[in-house]
């Protein structure tokens, strides 16, 4: 398995035995998620299937068979209209281009009902309830 992640300096490290993690330099706040998603389009097989653990970081027009994470909607918050207004069309192409989105909580699901108008959306958006039993045992719903 080989992770890639965002980095102000390139490096590759083995972590353990088949995990590998590759630092890509880029630009460590929003518009680094473009380079980052060049970066991957010239260096990876883009028929692999990738698992975005921050779903800003699919940004790719190639890769196809992704699944990312959301965790959360900080960018709904107390911020300048015209990044609000940005980022409707870059959730309603993340949303319409991923396979599926993993939602930490409802929030994102929410935001989308309200805010973008597409029909039948809410089969990519997922969310799993997880918790510990009283034995200690992990129980999803």
């Amino acid at each position: 398995m080989t992770v890639y992640q965002k980095a102000t300096k390139p490096f590759e490290k083995e972590f353990a035995q088949g995990i590998r993690v590759i630092g890509v330099k880029c630009p460590m706040w929003i518009w680094g998620n473009w380079s980052f998603a060049r970066w991957l389009e010239q260096n990876v097989d883009t028929d692999d299937p990738f698992l975005f653990v921050s779903q800003e970081l699919a940004l790719s027009k190639k890769i196809r068979r992704a699944v990312a994470v959301n965790h959360g909607i900080c960018w709904n918050g107390d911020k300048p209209w015209y990044k609000k207004w940005l980022n409707r069309p870059l959730q309603y192409r993340l949303i319409t281009r991923l396979r599926g989105i993993i939602c930490v909580d409802t929030n994102y699901i929410n935001w989308c009902h309200a805010e973008l108008p597409i029909i039948g959306f809410i089969t990519v958006l997922f969310f799993f309830i997880c918790f510990k039993n009283t034995k200690g045992q992990s129980v999803s719903m």
